[in-house]
């Protein structure tokens, strides 16, 4: 099983107010599961990640689904990229009574990994 870093960095594909985000997670694994479709196979990397809460007004920005990269690094410092310029991944943050969830949306024609 590979470890990833908790250190996740979103870059948007639309306007918004930074450049790059970043957030850290709790530990987690990143196990993208496949699928066959008409096209061919897809790679379906949906994650929701419990993130340390950011500051306000990231939590509005990020209140709706924003297309973006995720990036993170394994162990071995090898970075994984979730989505593309052609089929970003979305992400949205859900604030909740005692925690904070950065969901991950993506499906994938090749796999991250």
């Amino acid at each position: 099983m590979k470890e990833f870093s908790t250190h996740l960095t979103l870059v948007p594909l639309v306007k918004t107010k930074e450049d790059i985000y970043v957030f850290y997670a709790d530990r987690f694994d990143f196990v993208p599961s496949i699928s066959e479709s008409s096209p061919g196979t897809i790679y379906k990397c949906d994650k929701d990640f419990v993130i340390e809460k950011p500051a306000e007004s990231v939590c509005k920005e990020f209140s709706k689904p924003i297309p973006c990269l995720l990036k993170f690094n394994d162990s071995k410092g090898t970075q994984i990229v979730v989505g593309t310029t052609d089929i970003p991944a979305y992400a949205i943050i859900n604030l909740h009574l005692n925690t904070v969830t950065l969901s991950v949306k993506c499906s994938m024609l090749q796999s991250p990994l």
